[in-house]
């Protein structure tokens, strides 16, 4: 905004200030925003870059065309991790810099090796097979609990 104009308005009474200060959000509220907004535009100058559509980016990644583009929007049910994964599929890295009691910590997010991403899906596919057998279990176990058992009648005799 302009100067001048903040300052016709303020003198009017009124308050001028940006998004954060009217959600009010905190210093670490406003910094996990920076940083979807920034990943989300990264992931899309990325792909844009590649000269990809993002149904395209969105196959790489094994996820629909319209989550990518929430997930470039920013939205907030959006995970880092999937943002990052994103940006891995458009063919960019993402690096960070922390800072810690006056020390600027670099960090950098690199890609799993072949062996980490196969132990991964290992895990997952052993996790998922885990807990469909145990809901199986447990649908059967509520089944029979609430079906109570069957009495017999007796037969009349006539």
């Amino acid at each position: 905004m302009v100067a001048g104009k903040k300052a016709k308005l303020e003198a009017r009474g009124y308050w001028v200030g940006d998004a954060e200060d009217f959600l009010g959000l905190s210093g670490h509220e406003r910094a996990m925003v920076d940083l979807r907004l920034t990943l989300s535009r990264a992931i899309r100058a990325a792909r844009e870059r590649r000269g990809m559509s993002q149904a395209d980016l969105a196959g790489a990644m094994g996820t629909s065309q319209p989550r990518l583009s929430r997930i470039e929007a920013g939205y907030p049910d959006a995970s880092l991790e999937l943002m990052l994964r994103a940006l891995d599929a458009a063919g960019s890295r993402a690096r960070f810099h922390f800072r810690f009691k006056g020390q600027v910590i670099p960090a950098r997010v690199t890609r799993p090796s072949a062996k980490s991403k196969a132990t991964a899906s290992e895990a997952n596919a052993k996790g998922h097979e885990a807990m469909v057998k145990a809901k199986r279990k447990a649908e059967t176990t509520s089944q029979a609990e609430a079906t109570p058992p069957m009495k017999r009648r007796k037969k009349a005799h006539s």
